[in-house]
C-alpha cells in the first residue's frame, strides 16, 4: 500500500477542509456525472488494536457544483461476507487476519463495498486513531462549539472528562475521546456518529480558518507516514491540483446510510441498511444508478423479518445535516 508523502497529504487534507455552504443534491435529470465527477473516497478509521474498521465513510466531491458530500457507514452494518458476524467493520481485520497484506485488504473492501453499494470508488484511504490524535494536535488543536454539557466517562481508566456547553478548543486526545464515546447517547453508535458529524464540521473549519505556515509544516510532518492509501501519488498530486480551485468554493453535507439498528436471532445487533432510502441518498450525492444497490442483497438476511422489514420498508425516510444544521444538533443522552 502506497504512503501519502508529505505535499500530497498536505493538499488532500487542505482540499477537504475549505468554506463550505448549504449542501445541495446532484440534480439526476439534468447532471449525471461523469467517471470524473464526483470524485468518490471510501475513508477508513483503523483502532489502535485489531485493526477493525470502526469509523468509515463515504465521500463524493464534484468538481462541478462544487459541492462534497459525506455519508457515514455504521460500523455494526450488517453484510452477508462469510466471516464470523457479517458486521462491516470485521472484513479489513478478518482478510487481514486470514493473510491479506494491507494492500490485498484494502482492496478486498474497497471491490466488496463498491459492487454492494452500485458506486465507482476513485481511492481508499485509511488512518489511525493514534495518527488522528496527531492530526488534531497538528493543526494546533480545534474550535468546537456544544449545544449542552457533556461528561465523557469512559472504560479504558482514564478520568471522566467534563465539557460544558459552549465553545471548547480541544486537543488530539480530547477529540479522540470525543469522536468515540457512546455509552451514555440514547442512541448508542448511531448518538456517536451524529457527534462525530459536530466534531468534522468543527475540524473542517478550524483548518480553513488557522492553518498558516507553522501547522502546514507540522502537518506535512504527520501525514508523510500516518495515512495509507491504494492509488498512485502521481494521481493523487494530479487530481489536487486539478480541482484546488473547486475545492476551496466547496459546499459540504452528511448524512448516516440510511438504516436502523436490530437484533438478530442470534441475539447480537445489528444495523440494517434500508434498499430505498440508501440507494435514494447515492443516488442524490454519488450519481449511483438505483438499479445497481446491493445486486445480490449482501445487506440483508431475507429469512429475517426483523431484518428484511427495515430492508424493504418502501416509506423509510433519511436526513441531510448543513454545517449550520450540526452547530445547533442535539444529541439525545440518557
Amino acid at each position: 500500500m502506497n504512503r501519502i508523502r508529505p505535499f500530497v497529504a498536505l493538499l488532500l487534507l487542505f482540499s477537504l477542509a475549505l468554506s463550505m455552504s448549504a449542501c445541495r443534491p446532484i440534480d439526476t435529470q439534468t447532471h449525471m456525472p461523469s467517471a470524473e465527477h464526483p470524485l468518490t473516497y471510501l475513508v477508513l478509521g483503523f483502532d489502535d488494536a485489531a485493526e477493525n474498521t470502526d469509523v468509515m465513510f463515504l465521500v463524493a466531491f464534484d468538481p462541478e457544483t462544487p459541492r462534497t458530500a459525506i455519508i457515514q457507514i455504521p460500523r455494526d452494518t450488517y453484510l452477508s461476507t462469510g466471516y464470523a458476524q457479517n458486521k462491516i467493520n470485521q472484513i479489513f481485520a478478518s482478510r487481514r487476519a486470514a493473510g491479506d497484506t494491507e494492500r490485498d485488504a484494502l482492496a478486498y473492501v474497497r471491490d466488496l463495498l463498491s459492487g454492494t453499494l452500485g458506486i465507482p470508488l476513485t481511492a481508499t484511504v485509511g488512518i489511525s486513531m493514534s495518527a488522528f490524535r496527531r492530526t488534531v494536535d497538528a493543526i494546533g488543536g480545534v474550535d468546537m462549539t456544544l449545544t449542552e454539557d457533556i461528561v465523557l466517562d469512559t472504560e479504558d481508566g482514564r478520568e471522566p472528562l467534563a465539557l460544558s456547553a459552549g465553545a471548547h478548543h480541544i486537543d488530539g486526545e480530547t477529540a479522540e475521546r470525543f469522536v468515540r464515546y457512546r455509552r451514555r447517547y440514547a442512541r448508542g453508535d448511531l448518538g456517536r456518529m451524529d457527534a462525530q458529524k459536530v466534531f468534522l464540521s468543527a475540524f473542517f473549519h478550524t483548518v480553513k480558518d488557522t492553518l498558516g505556515a507553522r501547522e502546514m509544516i507540522a502537518l506535512a510532518d504527520v501525514l508523510s507516514d500516518a495515512y495509507v492509501t491504494d492509488v498512485p501519488l502521481l494521481t493523487l498530486v494530479q487530481t489536487a491540483i486539478n480541482y484546488l480551485p473547486s475545492l476551496r468554493r466547496t459546499s459540504l453535507c452528511y448524512a448516516t446510510l440510511p438504516g436502523e439498528a436490530t437484533q438478530s436471532d442470534t441475539g447480537l445487533w445489528y444495523y440494517v441498511v434500508n434498499r430505498k432510502g440508501a440507494s435514494e441518498l447515492l443516488a442524490r450525492y454519488f450519481g449511483a444508478e438505483q438499479t445497481a444497490f446491493d445486486p445480490a442483497h449482501r445487506l440483508t438476511r431475507e429469512e429475517d423479518i426483523a431484518f428484511d422489514n427495515i430492508y424493504s420498508d418502501t416509506r423509510f425516510s433519511y436526513r441531510v445535516y448543513d454545517d449550520g444544521e450540526l452547530s445547533q444538533m442535539h444529541v439525545p443522552r440518557t
